[in-house]
């Protein structure tokens, strides 16, 4: 439920869709919930959904951000879109696409070091801990370094020792609340640019 921290913090700013990111993983986390806990149904199929709306959200808010005048960056998305929805449908549409959970993560961290080096050529802030942009780097460098990781050698450390998996799955909690706590800085600082304004 951690984001709830975010939403609360940018509730005056839902316009945009740094805030709509964590609502959209409430969303997920309560339709997993429920579907795990209340229905008893399998669950797994449902965060491939949450990963093609996450990698669509993320994506958006860095061609906002960074990669507004490229020309390659949308055919990039949407070939990573369409990957991750083949890949899903073709070897693992009833569980969880690790593989395609691995390849969106790994864009993230790219999405992240073009993000950090924007910020250091534009040099707008005096003072870096106040860019959103700053911290929304920061959030995803954290969340996608770990989860890329974890996604990568998941099935291995299952088949190998499932007690250990299931003590290191407790890292991607972790990882889901620094970035919901670290978005919700974002959101704080977060100011429109004045293009953006009406």
């Amino acid at each position: 439920m951690s984001p709830i921290i975010p939403l609360t913090v940018g509730i005056n700013k839902n316009s945009n869709l740094l805030w709509w990111y964590p609502l959209v993983s409430l969303i997920f986390e309560i339709v997993v919930f429920v579907s795990k806990r209340i229905l008893h149904v399998s669950h797994g199929w449902i965060g491939n959904f949450y990963l093609l709306a996450e990698l669509i959200i993320v994506s958006l808010i860095y061609r906002s951000a960074v990669f507004k005048h490229s020309k390659v960056f949308l055919p990039i998305v949407f070939f990573l879109a369409f990957f991750l929805i083949v890949y899903t449908v073709v070897f693992s549409p009833m569980s969880f696409n690790l593989m395609a959970a691995s390849v969106a993560h790994f864009f993230y961290i790219i999405l992240c070091i073009t993000g950090f080096y924007s910020l250091l050529q534009k040099q707008e802030f005096v003072y870096l801990e106040k860019s959103w942009f700053f911290w929304l780097n920061t959030a995803l460098t954290i969340y996608a370094s770990g989860n890329f990781l974890l996604f990568l050698f998941m099935d291995y450390l299952n088949t190998l020792d499932r007690p250990l998996f299931l003590k290191i799955w407790n890292i991607f909690f972790l990882l889901n609340i620094t970035k919901n706590l670290l978005i919700a800085v974002a959101l704080y600082h977060y100011k429109p640019a004045p293009r953006e304004s009406h």
